[in-house]
């Protein structure tokens, strides 16, 4: 009777995990249908992905201030399902990464916790959390995400036979993360090579090893943010390095009975090193110059985005002092832990509700409100001794999550749903060590029924989000937006039929587009080349005098040639009407080409010696 009492409870689980992740499907597939923001983020990559699939090598025509990474994995999904370079392609490409990050997550949740039910909560709380993907489907973030949740799946590895090859491939995960975004690759190698610094016998190296990451932890926020330390980052750069020096420090007091093999650390290195040649000589290969590649993968991305590109966190200093408040209560649990284990079951219902609260506030994308938290995870309060299999992975997340922090840096935009995965997975490992100590007391349920209880809840509130935010777009509200490659896409009707009418006039009488900032979506629409230009910067601001000099001969010399030019766009790149005069390409966009046609902001211009009619937009033309 209690077995068929446990295959019936086990069936109710795995009906309620399928249709959690069915919803979680819809709601990804429905937001990523309804949603384009104007700043067109997706036309850049689309156009950068274009150049290279035609040329087939990361030369200086594909500008996109990533790695090659990138394109090989973005090449590998377009060419295993056969697709082209549209809207509609790079929107399923982003779906497959988006849903299979969010099942990694499920999968690490659960191998920790043997909690289906937590599991499938941690897969639909990925799947809220990263709907910061459909903000810009194609970008490089994708790929990040789900690097950096198939890196805690390995962790779990640890405790098998098979740990050496785990280790091996978080290394490589790492290497893949530097040529995907060098930033977010450091800071990824520096949680691994602490946690298993923290995991190897005690002895000079190791103490080495932790202090020098102790010190990394402590200077990387303001070194990443010296720019603008004293222009708005200040705090910010403060709680960052109060929360992973924290992180850091309490997680190197732990000693496992059994630690990990030298040897076998090293496997990480070899991963990483390993990688690193794969990816660069595959560069090589395809004809990337050594200089070429550190330029466009350092140096590039440094001189722009450091030097005039700051949306960041403005924390003040009431967070600050809140921050230190929330860390010095976490060191006296850590402090006193040995005098609190009568308290166990307080202790345990602080992680579970620590847990719950970070998970809620982390579906709103509230961030910076959480990080605090994270040495929580790590303190030893009322801890039985570790194994090595069981305190790497809770380690390596917490570390992980500490970093990741820093991605937010110089933008605090979409990175911030990407930099929150690994704190989200932090927060049910918190739920699961608090019901193990909830559950460890006889008097109180098992640890299954409280991770059930717990992963049920979780999944209501999650549910209960998507539907108030989302649930309109599921049923596509809107009808499709009728542009070229972009039959997928509903958008609100006069958000859809603005840019009809201007992909439409521009097929209609350009020959050449050009388009202030970089708006490539109507390249795309329009099927209206861009100027013969080898490389294509983020901003304006970016081009040096002799792009600019290469894209005015051609817009002076085609009398095809239009500008689609958009002021409040401009803005948004931070650029003012000083820089736009010092441009010798903006200021012959705005004093010498004259306006065509206008919907709203958008102004089309053509060139000023033109002698071919003006054909105007038909509504019942398709461009």
């Amino acid at each position: 009777m209690n077995r068929q009492r446990s295959s019936f409870a086990t069936l109710g689980q795995a009906i309620v995990a399928f249709a959690a992740v069915t919803w979680g499907f819809l709601f990804a597939r429905g937001v990523l249908a309804t949603l384009f923001h104007a700043y067109d983020d997706e036309g850049f990559f689309l156009l950068a992905l274009a150049r290279y699939f035609r040329k087939g090598a990361l030369d200086p025509g594909t500008y996109s201030y990533y790695g090659p990474f990138y394109y090989y994995a973005q090449q590998a999904c377009f060419w295993l399902f056969g697709l082209p370079v549209t809207h509609d392609s790079g929107r399923f490409v982003t779906l497959l990464f988006w849903m299979a990050a969010a099942m990694l997550s499920g999968v690490f949740v659960y191998r920790l916790s043997r909690s289906l039910l937590l599991g499938a909560a941690a897969t639909l709380s990925c799947i809220s959390v990263a709907s910061v993907l459909a903000h810009e489907p194609g970008h490089p973030q994708q790929e990040i995400l789900i690097l950096l949740t198939v890196a805690p799946c390995l962790s779990l590895s640890m405790g098998t036979r098979r740990r050496g090859a785990a280790l091996f491939l978080l290394g490589a995960v790492g290497a893949a993360l530097l040529f995907t975004k060098v930033n977010v690759g450091v800071f990824y190698l520096a949680a691994l090579a602490h946690s298993l610094f923290c995991v190897l016998p005690a002895g000079r190296f190791r103490s080495a090893g932790t202090t020098i990451l102790l010190v990394y932890a402590v200077l990387a926020a303001p070194l990443v943010a010296r720019i603008h330390l004293f222009t708005g980052a200040g705090a910010y750069c403060a709680v960052a390095s109060l929360c992973a020096a924290s992180t850091f420090a309490w997680g190197s007091l732990a000693r496992l009975a059994r630690p990990l093999d030298l040897r076998l650390a090293w496997l990480a290195a070899a991963g990483t090193v390993s990688g690193t040649a794969l990816i660069a000589t595959a560069s090589f290969c395809q004809g990337v110059s050594l200089p070429a590649l550190v330029d466009g993968l350092l140096l590039e991305p440094a001189r722009h985005f450091a030097a005039s590109w700051f949306v960041g966190f403005r924390l003040g200093l009431p967070w600050f002092l809140a921050t230190a408040v929330v860390l010095s209560g976490i060191a006296c649990l850590g402090w006193f832990g040995g005098r609190l284990s009568p308290f166990r079951l307080w202790l345990g219902a602080l992680r579970c509700g620590v847990g719950l609260g970070v998970i809620l506030l982390l579906v709103r994308t509230d961030l910076a409100f959480v990080v605090p938290f994270l040495p929580l995870g790590v303190i030893p309060i009322t801890r039985r001794a570790w194994r090595l299999a069981e305190w790497f992975p809770r380690l390596f997340i917490a570390d992980l999550a500490a970093t990741q922090f820093l991605q937010t840096y110089p933008v605090a935009g979409s990175q911030m749903g990407i930099a929150s995965v690994p704190v989200l997975l932090w927060a049910f490992v918190c739920i699961t060590d608090g019901v193990d100590e909830l559950g460890g007391l006889a008097r109180l349920p098992s640890p299954a029924l409280w991770n059930g209880a717990a992963g049920t809840f979780v999944l209501l509130v999650v549910a209960a989000v998507m539907w108030h935010s989302g649930v309109r777009r599921t049923a596509y509200p809107y009808p499709a937006s009728r542009l070229k490659g972009a039959a997928g896409l509903h958008l609100p009707p006069q958000q859809a039929e603005t840019y009809r009418f201007l992909s439409g006039s521009i097929a209609a009488n350009c020959s050449v587009l050009f388009t202030m900032p970089r708006l490539h979506s109507f390249n795309f629409w329009s099927g209206v080349p861009l100027p013969k230009d080898p490389e294509v910067p983020a901003s304006i601001k970016a081009y040096t005098w002799g792009r600019q000099e290469l894209v005015l001969d051609q817009l002076r010399s085609d009398e095809g040639a239009c500008v689609l030019y958009n002021r409040e766009l401009l803005l948004l790149w931070q650029i003012t009407p000083d820089d736009l005069e010092r441009l010798p390409l903006v200021t012959y966009v705005l004093h010498q080409m004259p306006t065509a046609a206008q919907d709203g902001a958008y102004q089309i211009r053509i060139n000023p010696h033109r002698s071919s009619a003006w054909i105007p937009y038909s509504a019942n033309a398709t461009p």
